[in-house]
């Protein structure tokens, strides 16, 4: 599983918080994890998700990765 978020993805609601602990949680359970936190996004990090954006580079190449296997 890729997990991403934002430095500043905490203006709605604190999602960094919220996918550090989905990160252990999932960990905890034995499933294979990649937990990326990634720079702040303008004013709200949550907006960077409604753009395909630098970002994209890191779901192709873990889609890349895991189709491969």
């Amino acid at each position: 599983m890729l997990l991403l978020v934002s430095e500043n993805d905490v203006v709605q609601q604190d999602h960094l918080t919220a996918m550090r602990e989905l990160n252990q949680a999932l960990l905890a359970a034995g499933k294979e994890v990649e937990f990326l936190i990634l720079p702040p996004y303008q004013n709200d990090g949550h907006m960077m998700f409604f753009e395909v954006g630098e970002y994209w580079t890191q779901v192709r190449r873990f889609l890349s990765e895991q189709l491969a296997e």
